[in-house]
C-alpha cells in the first residue's frame, strides 16, 4: 500500500509467555505483514523463540533476565514487569530503530495493550506452519499440557508408558506437569534451545497425545497426527479455528483416563495397521 510504503514497522516488546505469542502475537505479525506487503520489519521478543518468525524479520531480543524467567510469563505479560517499565521497554525498541537510521515520523509500532486481556481479534491474525530442519526422531509424543488436571494426566501417562514403553515420550515447556519425566527439561541448554527442540518433536511425532490447548493448536497447524481432549472442542475439530482443517486430528469429550487410554490405544492400532498397509 502507498500509503505506508516507505515506513518502518516494528513489533514488540513482547515479553510474555509461548502460547499467547504463537496464538495471538506471531499470527498478527503475519497478518500486518502480508496486508501491507512488507519486506522487512522489526521484531523485538525472546532471544529463544526467534525461530518462529519469518526469515525476512531484523530480530532483537528482549532482556535474558525476561526469557530465562519463563515461570513468570503470563499470557502477554511479564508478573515482574509493571506498566510503567514496560513503557520504558518500548521506548528501548523505539531507541534502537531510530539509531538505525529510520525517521520517527516514518516509524509503525504494533505491540499488544500491555493494560488488555491480550487478545487480538480473529480478522488482525494470520496462521502459518511454522517451517524448521528437523531430524529427530519419531515418536509418541504426550505433551501433558496443564488443562487438565495433575492427577488426571498422572494416572494417563501411567498407562501409556506400561504399554507403549520407550516409544513414548514427555515433552513440553515449564507450563506442562510431569517435569521429572520430560525429556526436554533434563538437557542443561533447555533455555536456549528447549522451544527449537519441543517443535523439532512436534515435526517428526508419530501421534501427539495432549489437552486441548497451544499443543494441539501447533500439532493442527503443522498437519500432524494428534489426540486431544477437554475444553472447547469445536475450537480444535478439523472445521474449527484451530483445527486448520487437519484430517489427522481426533478430539474426544471425556477426559477421564482410562476412557482416554481405551481411545489412545485404537488410535495407535489404527496407525500402525496403515503404516503396514503402507
Amino acid at each position: 500500500m502507498d500509503i505506508v510504503r516507505d515506513k518502518t514497522f516494528a513489533f514488540g516488546p513482547y515479553i510474555g509467555d509461548f502460547e499467547n505469542e504463537v496464538m495471538e502475537f506471531i499470527p498478527h505479525v503475519n497478518w500486518v505483514k502480508d496486508t501491507f506487503k512488507l519486506d522487512k520489519f522489526y521484531v523485538n521478543s525472546h532471544y529463544n523463540r526467534c525461530f518462529l518468525y519469518e526469515k525476512d524479520a531484523v530480530f532483537l531480543p528482549v532482556s535474558f533476565f525476561l526469557t530465562n524467567t519463563e515461570d513468570k510469563q503470563n499470557k502477554h505479560k511479564h508478573e515482574l514487569i509493571n506498566m510503567k517499565e514496560y513503557n520504558k521497554l518500548v521506548k528501548n525498541f523505539n531507541r534502537f530503530i531510530l539509531n538505525n537510521k529510520v525517521k520517527k515520523k516514518d516509524l509503525l509500532m504494533f505491540n499488544i495493550n500491555y493494560t488488555d486481556k491480550g487478545k487480538i481479534p480473529l480478522v488482525q491474525k494470520k496462521f502459518k506452519q511454522i517451517h524448521i530442519d528437523s531430524d529427530f526422531p519419531s515418536k509418541i509424543v504426550f505433551i501433558p499440557s496443564k488443562y487438565d488436571t495433575k492427577k488426571n494426566i498422572t494416572n494417563l501417562y501411567k498407562l501409556l508408558k506400561n504399554e507403549l514403553k520407550r516409544e513414548l515420550i514427555v515433552i513440553g515447556d515449564k507450563k506442562c506437569h510431569l517435569r521429572k519425566e520430560n525429556i526436554i527439561m533434563k538437557n542443561d541448554d533447555y533455555v536456549e534451545n528447549g522451544y527449537t527442540y519441543i517443535m523439532n518433536y512436534i515435526n517428526n511425532a508419530r501421534l501427539i497425545i495432549t489437552p486441548n490447548s497451544v499443543w494441539a493448536f501447533l500439532a493442527n497447524l503443522q498437519r500432524k497426527n494428534v489426540f486431544s481432549w477437554g475444553n472447547n472442542n469445536s475450537l480444535y475439530k478439523e472445521q474449527g479455528i484451530y483445527g486448520f482443517n487437519n484430517e489427522k486430528s481426533i478430539i474426544i469429550p471425556q477426559n477421564n483416563y482410562e476412557v482416554l487410554y481405551k481411545h489412545i490405544m485404537k488410535v495407535i492400532e489404527n496407525l500402525s495397521e496403515v503404516n503396514e498397509t503402507c
